[in-house]
């Protein structure tokens, strides 16, 4: 950091970026006690409300603290290294707004609470619907409040900025592996529907239905066709449908019940469910036939770790450990910060609950 006392007199934004520079590059390390602020004063040129305003900007993004007494400090767990950024484009609630996010935010809230790692859920993320918001997370970018970005949308949608443009910031793509640079974690659905369809056949099942979320990967519905046989099972076109996010909550139920209608000779004798937003709408309507889960019929249903509620009739749950693919991104980040080469597309295989159950226990335990 070059300074002089006979600059011109600084503001307190080149101040604060200044000292931040600093810190990052290692001349304040952490822990360490900065100057003081009569010092930086006569270091910048400047008045001491303008240090004070820079100091408020270093402490509110997380670079500085104060001891009562003793100064100012760097502080312990940096932002660039610690704190990063999950971009949803949904606004909370909306139509958008899916239950995969509900379990990012509360998996987030367990990091904050038990490790110094922080992963802050900014939702709304639109450049074209909320250019102040869009502007204010670009900003905070470059200004090193994250160290950081895990895409919850395609990074196409970002366009030509500091979020997908800068190549040291670290990145990681929950979404899309087109984008060059930026790897993409993956969810194995294929893996998903052969567990599920195996566990049906330990069970007995010989009629498989299932209910895909819309605009599902083609490969996979090919894919549950092709197993459903070399498992020795059926099923048919009817048997297979599809719900949006977007759908009325009744539908799923009625869905069901059309599904369901036929004789028992004629209806299928298991169902998979293959996203968790359904679960709540299609246990309804299953209640509505009258039909016992687990006597009439068995149910696989996805879901992403942990659940964040019970369904109301059994079901056997099967997904994705939010918790894993959030400590993915931090070894993915840590790689790309050092400057090692990521793998384009990280694969995260399915468990079932109590599988995720044991591993978790296992995990406080050690």
């Amino acid at each position: 950091m070059v300074m002089s006392r006979n600059r011109k007199c600084a503001g307190y934004q080149e101040i604060a970026r200044e000292l931040r520079s600093s810190i990052i590059h290692g001349k304040y390390r952490t822990g360490e006690q900065l100057p003081t602020r009569k010092k930086i004063e006569t270091m910048f040129s400047t008045t001491p409300n303008t240090v004070q305003k820079a100091f408020e900007n270093l402490m509110s993004s997380g670079f500085i603290s104060v001891r009562p007494n003793k100064g100012t400090y760097v502080a312990e767990h940096l932002p660039h290294l610690y704190n990063y950024a999950v971009l949803i484009r949904a606004k909370d609630e909306d139509p958008g707004w899916v239950n995969y996010w509900n379990v990012i935010r509360h998996v987030a809230e367990d990091f904050k609470d038990s490790s110094p790692y922080d992963f802050s859920i900014v939702s709304g993320v639109d450049r074209e619907q909320d250019k102040s918001k869009f502007k204010k997370l670009v900003s905070d970018m470059e200004n090193n409040v994250y160290g950081g970005i895990v895409f919850g949308f395609d990074p196409d949608l970002a366009g030509n900025t500091v979020l997908v443009r800068n190549r040291e910031i670290p990145k990681v793509s929950l979404i899309t592996h087109h984008v060059p640079g930026i790897p993409f974690i993956s969810n194995d659905n294929y893996s998903l529907v052969k567990r599920a369809l195996d566990y049906l056949k330990e069970r007995g099942r010989k009629k498989v239905a299932v209910i895909f979320p819309d605009r599902f990967d083609p490969g996979i519905v090919r894919y549950f066709v092709e197993y459903t046989r070399t498992c020795g099972m059926s099923t048919c076109d009817s048997w297979m449908q599809s719900l949006n996010h977007h759908s009325h909550a009744s539908w799923g139920a009625n869905l069901v019940q059309l599904l369901f209608d036929a004789g028992k000779s004629a209806r299928p004798d298991s169902l998979i469910i293959m996203d968790d937003n359904f679960v709540d709408s299609i246990s309804a309507g299953i209640m509505r036939t009258g039909l016992q889960a687990e006597k009439d019929l068995d149910i696989v249903a996805h879901a992403n770790f942990p659940l964040l509620k019970q369904t109301v009739i059994p079901m056997k749950r099967i997904g994705f450990d939010v918790r894993h693919i959030l400590n993915t991104s931090l070894e993915l980040f840590s790689t790309q910060r050092k400057g090692g080469k990521c793998p384009g597309k990280v694969t995260i295989s399915p468990v079932f609950e109590n599988e995720n159950t044991e591993k978790t226990l296992a995990q406080k335990t050690d």
